[in-house]
């Protein structure tokens, strides 16, 4: 706050993660990133870099409507992405924190 932060969503989820770290309970975080936010990707080594190199399989593209994008086994999209739609990629993360007995 002594910072001039007026969003204090990131400061909520970090002390809620923190909280269930703490108590060694099982939790997930779900993250929304925007796709493309350099522009439309054209070519598939574009769309392949993106979505696979830089998230690997855990990552679920969506369109703003929420049908969910099909991708092939590499990661490339199947359909291509139109401009001025938007596009989300939807990550998951689980943790599971087993304390010591």
């Amino acid at each position: 706050d002594a910072a001039g932060a007026d969003n204090l969503i990131p400061k909520d989820l970090a002390l809620k993660i923190a909280t269930k770290i703490r108590a060694g309970e099982r939790f997930a975080v779900y993250v929304v990133i925007p796709m493309c936010p350099e522009g439309i990707p054209t070519s598939a080594s574009e769309q392949d870099f993106f979505l696979l190199g830089t998230f690997g399989h855990d990552g679920i593209p969506v369109h703003s409507s929420g049908k969910t994008l099909l991708v092939n086994e590499r990661g490339v999209l199947m359909e291509s992405l139109q401009m001025g739609e938007f596009y989300y990629l939807i990550l998951r993360f689980l943790c599971c924190i087993q304390q010591d007995e």
